[in-house]
């Protein structure tokens, strides 16, 4: 059985790796940064962070729980909606503001790096949310039938949003991504 919240969680490895990978880009103050980079970045978290996973989430997973009786207008599925949508903005102010810095082949601005903290926490925080609290209540108020079948749809929506090419780039961006039992550093 394709576990969903398991496919979520692993999914979270990947964007948080990305994320590390953001807030060294963004860190760049005074110096021309790899401007290719910035824009796999940025990719990555349009396509993969929020097409991808945030988009299994807000299609299958949310109206699942909703079914169940969590309020889709006040309850933690519209947090988490509320959140994706913060982000989205934030991804498109970054994306207009490294074009900008292109254009006038300067270092990344401050409004840049201000927006990237800004996701960057948003999105840690969002993801410790989901791990802690979101997924725990999914796991209680779905049947093992139900998150089988949850996870089943997860697999079609990949097959059809998520071609291999486009898969193969977003995790070529990402790099490797440590194991769970293992350290970043791999020395323990």
């Amino acid at each position: 059985m394709n576990d969903p919240i398991k496919i979520l969680e692993d999914e979270h490895e990947v964007i948080l790796k990305v994320l590390d990978t953001l807030d060294v880009f963004a860190s760049k103050k005074n110096s021309l940064p790899d401007y290719d980079r910035g824009a796999d970045i940025l990719y990555f978290l349009k396509t993969y962070a929020d097409g991808v996973h945030h988009g299994k989430e807000e299609a299958l997973l949310f109206p699942a729980m909703e079914a169940k009786g969590f309020s889709a207008q006040n309850g933690p599925t519209a947090i988490m909606r509320q959140e994706h949508d913060v982000g989205r903005s934030l991804v498109v102010g970054m994306k207009e503001e490294l074009q900008a810095s292109i254009r006038q082949n300067a270092a990344v601005s401050a409004l840049f790096r201000q927006r990237a903290a800004s996701f960057s926490g948003l999105l840690r925080e969002h993801i410790e949310k989901e791990n802690h609290c979101l997924f725990a209540m999914a796991r209680e108020a779905l049947t093992a039938g139900e998150l089988g079948t949850l996870g089943e749809r997860f697999a079609k929506a990949d097959g059809e949003n998520f071609p291999d090419a486009v898969r193969k780039r977003c995790l070529d961006i990402a790099g490797p991504i440590p194991t769970r039992n293992e350290s970043p550093c791999g020395c323990c």
